[in-house]
């Protein structure tokens, strides 16, 4: 595919994930304005309703967190000098820090973290792209994984690449979203196991920056079983 219509295909892209971002942020503030002016203006609630109310308020701020979040990577797509800074990256500690990042959804779910890691071993990468891809990818571990179940994560280096794999248990991708998320063309929500709000948009984001890092992504599921996705990218 040539250049020109590499950056076709994600303008086309960015276009889609700004009308989907629009159209999709406003259910979410307007759950926001609508709960803040029922606890405002009604006196009767009791402590209990409050708090169920609050932990609505809460979902709904990271749904739109994870929104902004995949609109401002978009964003960045076309800044070819972004892509091409390297860093020297700790992947343990790249790891540990998403995890640190998302222990609050992690212990809401009770979810086990299992870690298989090379110790002290370090790629070259750019470190915001990087750290990018494995957030999106634990964060969609958890979506779609079920209260009490496990995410495994495995670094290595196999045959003169690095690997990073997450595996869980949880409710597994169609294979129809498992080939949505390697089109160009089609963008789509879906939710988690506890109707989380989710998009194919960060998947494809992920497969898109380690296709700039000269890497490939591998995704496998069953539905009802879970999933593994590993990315690979060249030990430079």
């Amino acid at each position: 595919m040539s250049s020109n219509s590499s950056n076709s295909c994600y303008d086309e892209i960015n276009r889609k994930m700004i009308s989907i971002v629009s159209y999709e942020l406003k259910s979410p503030f307007n759950n926001i304005l609508g709960i803040s002016n029922l606890i405002l203006k009604d006196d009767r609630l009791k402590q209990q309703d409050i708090k169920t109310l609050v932990v609505s308020i809460r979902d709904t701020a990271l749904r739109s967190i994870d929104l902004l979040d995949n609109l401002l990577h978009t964003m960045n797509i076309q800044e070819q000098d972004y892509i091409n800074i390297c860093d020297n990256i700790n992947v343990e500690k790249l790891v540990r820090n998403s995890i640190d990042f998302y222990r609050f959804q992690l212990d809401q779910k009770n979810l086990l973290i299992i870690l298989n890691l090379v110790k002290g071993l370090e790629i070259k990468a750019t470190k915001n792209i990087l750290d990018y891809i494995f957030r999106n990818l634990l964060n969609n571990a958890i979506k779609f994984s079920n209260i009490g179940g496990r995410i495994e994560i495995t670094s290595r280096i196999k045959d003169d690449l690095f690997e990073l794999e997450v595996i869980d248990n949880g409710i597994g991708m169609s294979l129809d979203s498992i080939d949505r998320v390697f089109q160009d063309d089609d963008i789509k929500s879906n939710s988690g196991s506890f109707d989380e709000f989710g998009s194919d948009i960060g998947l494809k984001l992920c497969y898109h920056y380690v296709k700039k890092l000269n890497g490939n992504m591998v995704i496998g599921s069953i539905e009802g079983k879970g999933s593994k996705i590993i990315i690979k990218l060249p030990v430079r």
